[in-house]
């Protein structure tokens, strides 16, 4: 089954800085008091009250939650997809990197379709892994990601990741299977497969010890 990179096996990295809403959860209390740092500016916000509310008031002076929390308890109920597995970051591509970064370590094989969505060679080869690039599925009406060549390519250079952007980006067409199992299910266990539409990222991420699992970010 797909693994995280060694590295990510053992006690850490923690988050220096997980915010007040964060730590609030951890001791099981309000934080009264905020000595110091932008967090603890003494800031008029008449303005903000009258216009928008204490609750945006609030906000303007405290960083965001880091975990999402909020959101992510929307999204979970939304999307029936259990909270622990989902991810919420600043977009598409800050989520492609950290894709990269929890599965590919430098000098390990990724795989994605040559002309697809550049952001992902990018951050590849700035993470030092070997790019395979697949060409697309070229007809007289259609030119789309194959799907076949992606999956041989991903069991011959025993990748760790497979990239597939659904709709194709540049050309514009679309897997009509669900992208992760389309991409997904052929592909060796120990590939992580991810697929990008214009609003979320699909992934096919490491679980231990369950098997391989579809979520949606």
């Amino acid at each position: 089954m797909p693994r995280f990179a060694d590295h990510l096996y053992h006690p850490g990295p923690d988050n220096p800085f997980p915010g007040i809403w964060v730590l609030q959860r951890r001791i099981g209390r309000e934080i009264p008091h905020r000595l110091g740092s932008n967090e603890g500016l003494d800031m008029p916000h008449s303005a903000l009250r009258r216009h928008f509310g204490d609750a945006m008031a609030e906000h303007a002076y405290c960083y965001g939650d880091a975990e999402a929390l909020g959101i992510r308890e929307r999204l979970s109920r939304q999307q029936g997809i259990p909270v622990e597995a989902l991810l919420v970051d600043a977009g598409a591509d800050s989520l492609l990197a950290l894709a990269l970064r929890a599965v590919a370590t430098p000098e390990t094989s990724v795989i994605a379709s040559a002309g697809t969505y550049p952001t992902f060679g990018y951050f590849a080869r700035g993470q030092g892994c070997r790019l395979i690039e697949v060409a697309y599925d070229e007809g007289s009406d259609r030119l789309a990601p194959d799907l076949d060549a992606l999956a041989r390519a991903a069991h011959e250079e025993k990748a760790r990741l497979v990239y597939l952007a659904n709709p194709t980006i540049p050309p514009g067409t679309c897997t009509t299977t669900t992208p992760s199992a389309a991409c997904a299910t052929p592909c060796p266990m120990t590939a992580g497969c991810c697929s990008t539409r214009p609003t979320t990222i699909s992934a096919t991420m490491p679980t231990h010890p369950s098997p391989r699992k579809y979520c949606r970010v």
